[in-house]
């Protein structure tokens, strides 16, 4: 994970995250995309803990089934807002884009690393019994 500032970016990061999944429900009507995707983050911000503390949270397998999840749902939201801008250029939209791509990846990553490139955690689980 790094040292000290690398840790510090990630709880805040985490931070960010959890103020994102605590308040959207109030700041903007979800539709049932927009919920799933907010149970993701939720799931996300779960994942994330575990990653960070260096916990198992559940299984593995589940981790590698939310990843895959969190990729589908980040190209349904990339393709969407493509989609919308092709249809009426803005410079909003570019901007939503952007930031929606700078916002996910860090979990993406997280989520990534905590699947498949955190043995240490997951083998401590496996003794556990």
């Amino acid at each position: 994970m790094g040292g000290t500032a690398s840790r510090t970016a990630w709880w805040l990061y985490f931070g960010l995250l959890a103020l994102h999944v605590a308040t959207a429900p109030l700041l903007e009507r979800l539709d049932p995309i927009g919920w799933a995707s907010l149970v993701l983050s939720g799931a996300g911000l779960l994942g994330l803990w575990g990653y960070l503390r260096k916990r198992a949270i559940g299984r593995r397998p589940v981790w590698i089934v939310y990843l895959v999840a969190l990729l589908l749902s980040i190209a349904h939201d990339m393709t969407v807002s493509f989609l919308t801008l092709m249809s009426g250029w803005s410079v909003a939209w570019v901007v939503e884009i952007a930031i929606g791509l700078a916002f996910n990846f860090p979990l993406l990553w997280a989520s990534w690393r905590y699947a498949f490139c955190s043995p240490e955690i997951w083998r401590r689980t496996r003794h556990r019994g």
